[in-house]
């Protein structure tokens, strides 16, 4: 069983999460619970008009949540949210670390523990001294086709 990195964005009913706030967002988050999932950040992304009317639907709340789940668990998942009386529609990314990371430090304002490992930094590292030894170069090239032209 592995274990995959999700985005799920939640279309949630507007006027439920409105009168219903912890409710709702416990609704959403009690379904990943039951399918196994570690939840690390949640928040309310949007709320408003939609494009078009869904299921009577005029307005709607998106909600982000990230989370980490066994990939064969999905499907109950899609299922328990079809059942739900508060979304709307779903619908989960799987990310590779490196986007997930971003996207849970964007939310939650902080790095998740353990997560950078001291490989990236070198890479990094790397990647600025070629683009330093890179400029130089193309500076010198501008030189030399000056000079020629003079």
């Amino acid at each position: 069983m592995a274990e995959y990195l999700y985005e799920g964005m939640f279309l949630l009913d507007s006027a439920q999460f409105a009168a219903d706030h912890e409710g709702t967002v416990q609704q959403v988050l009690s379904i990943l619970e039951n399918a196994g999932a570690q939840i690390d950040a949640h928040r309310p992304w949007q709320d408003g008009r939609l494009a078009y009317e869904i299921d009577g639907h005029k307005k709607g709340l998106h909600y982000l949540v990230l989370f980490r789940m066994d990939g064969s668990k999905m499907a109950g998942v899609t299922r328990q949210c079809r059942l739900s009386d508060a979304v709307i529609r779903q619908l989960m990314l799987k990310h590779p670390r490196v986007l997930y990371d971003a996207i849970f430090e964007t939310l939650s304002g902080h790095e998740i523990q353990g997560s950078e490992d001291e490989s990236s930094d070198e890479d990094s590292e790397k990647a600025e001294s070629s683009e330093k030894t890179e400029t130089k170069d193309s500076e010198e090239e501008v030189k030399t086709e000056a000079e020629v032209a003079s």
